[in-house]
């Protein structure tokens, strides 16, 4: 028999989680709720579902959150009102498996690095400009809780 202990979220991130898979055993504690984990399958975390505001179970509702590629780096699109307590990170790589954090935007703070901020109604486009461009790039934005 396996104990789980139930306690309250006590960050943004675990309140999110909580609400969002309350019908699971150990509600945010459930493995299906943690930052890195993508019960949807739709290849973005749930950090990244509570950041872009959409269902981590519904695989449809991140469509169209990628970054993309710009001529000289990357943009995406974040709610005008990114949510509390969740660390973003925009990192690049040149081979997929060493990646550098080039940007990061601190809970509640303003982005450090090379980030265009363009409000959009309800959302807010993040454009960010490679420092080391080369031929052949690859961007990420990462998630988590600090």
């Amino acid at each position: 028999m396996k104990a789980i202990i139930e306690s309250d979220p006590s960050t943004p991130y675990q309140t999110w989680a909580q609400a969002e898979f309350s019908d699971l055993s150990g509600g945010y504690q459930h493995p299906d709720a943690a930052i890195t984990a993508d019960p949807d399958g739709d290849a973005l975390p749930n950090g990244i579902e509570y950041a872009f505001g959409s269902d981590p179970r519904d695989p449809a509702s991140g469509r169209g959150q990628a970054p993309l590629a710009t001529a000289n780096g990357c943009s995406f699109l974040l709610p005008s009102i990114v949510p509390e307590g969740i660390l973003l990170r925009v990192e690049g790589s040149d081979n997929l498996t060493g990646w550098t954090t080039h940007a990061t935007r601190p809970p509640g703070g303003p982005w450090t690095g090379p980030v265009v901020l363009t409000p959009l109604g309800t959302q807010t486009r993040h454009t960010f400009t490679d420092p080391a461009p080369s031929n052949r790039r690859f961007f990420r934005l990462a998630a988590e809780e600090p």
